[in-house]
Parts: structure tokens; C-alpha cells; sequence
């Protein structure tokens, strides 16, 4: 978290791509992601696509390739619909010193008619822009499964990146004002990960950078 206000110099996203039911059940698109691979500090952690601006891009136009490049299993075939950003926070750029970058949650959702969607990538791959990264196989976890950090460490399973479930439970926040089953059936995740909230002047900041389109 930034304490003084800066301009915002960059960007990454982190893609929440979430599949509904009639009944207020909430699945993610999450995958097991590896850092330092191949090396003796690599570790594993369960996260959403995430993707950094490339070229100056907009901050959705970097979360719509994102969301191709790293959870397609065909980026040309992958149809999308784009809800909207959930959660913002700012940090010192690593590279301004004079500037802010911004991790933002955006929500994107997959377009698919077949009752069994086969659309998510199903094969581990490399990072396109990082070589020690590596990104196994999408999967559609639910909420549940997800957030319970205590039955997640009991059942060994993988650690879920803090800064993720800020933006999953800021996305069932915003969810819940919507559809009251999704309050009904996720209201003990409701007050968790809270994240911080962007002062008068980031938000104002944000909404100058959302309306530089590339």
C-alpha cells in the first residue's frame, strides 16, 4: 500500500474469471503457479491469471490479452465478456520513484455454450515473459475451496496468494449487492480479505488512467 499520493506510472492485473450457478455457487478459474523454477527458493502458490502492461496499454486492454494469453486454451477462440474492475490498490512503482503502480482485479467472464466448457487451457506452459515462471493447467475451483485457508493447509494443499483473495472476496462483495444467494450461500467470506479502501484522490487518479484507451 502507497501512503502518499503519486500518479500512476503502471499497472498489472490480476483476471478473476468466475462461472455462476442458479443456486449462488461461485467457481473460479484459479491454476498452480511456480516461481524460480527449477531452482532451490522455487515455490508454488495457487493464483489467478495475473498480467503486467505491455507497450503502454490500457489497463483493460492488458487484462483482455491476460486473460488469453495465460487461461485459453486457444486465444483465438475464447470469448469473453468484460464486467468491470472490483478492486484497486496502489504501491511505489518498482521502476518511478515519483509514481504509483496499480494492482487491479478485473472481472472477465467466459463466454461458453456448451454444457462442458473445454475452453481453459489444459496444459502447463512457461511464462511468455518470464522464463522461471510456470503456469500449470487452469481449473474451475470453487469459493469454498479457495478461501478456507485452514482447510487448505489441512488437506496440503496449495497456499493461496493474500493479495488474490483480497480481489476474490472484493468480487463476491460486489456480487452479493446483485444476487442475494450469493450473500446466502458466501455471507462468512463477506468481511474477509478486506483489503484498503482508495482515498477521494486515487480514485479520481484511477478513473484519469482507465480513460487513457490503447
Amino acid at each position: 500500500m502507497l501512503s502518499v499520493f503519486k500518479t500512476i506510472a503502471s499497472h498489472a492485473d490480476q483476471i478473476i474469471i468466475p462461472r455462476i450457478s442458479g443456486d449462488g455457487k461461485v467457481e473460479i478459474a484459479m491454476m498452480p503457479y511456480t516461481k524460480d523454477r527449477g531452482t532451490k527458493n522455487a515455490y508454488i502458490t495457487l493464483r489467478l491469471p495475473t498480467e503486467s502492461r505491455r507497450n503502454g496499454e490500457s489497463l483493460m486492454a492488458t487484462a483482455i490479452r491476460g486473460v488469453r494469453e495465460e487461461a485459453a486454451k486457444d486465444p483465438s477462440d475464447f470469448d469473453i465478456e468484460v464486467w468491470g474492475m472490483c478492486y484497486a490498490e496502489f504501491f511505489q512503482d518498482e521502476q518511478d520513484p515519483e509514481g504509483a503502480h496499480v494492482k487491479a482485479a478485473i472481472v472477465i467472464q467466459h463466454v461458453c455454450n456448451q454444457k462442458v466448457c473445454t475452453h481453459l487451457r489444459d496444459f502447463p506452459k512457461v511464462d511468455q515473459d518470464d522464463a522461471d515462471e510456470f503456469h500449470d493447467p487452469m481449473e474451475w475451483l470453487e469459493v469454498n475451496e479457495i478461501l478456507n485457508a485452514l482447510r487448505r493447509r489441512r488437506e496440503g494443499k496449495l497456499k493461496l496468494l493474500y493479495s488474490h483473495g483480497v480481489s476474490i472476496c472484493a468480487f463476491l462483495r460486489m456480487l452479493s449487492t446483485r444476487l442475494p444467494e450469493v450473500e446466502m450461500y458466501y455471507h462468512n467470506y463477506l468481511e474477509e480479505y478486506k483489503g484498503v479502501r482508495l482515498t477521494p484522490q486515487q480514485h479520481t487518479e484511477l478513473e484519469r488512467y482507465m480513460a487513457q484507451v490503447k
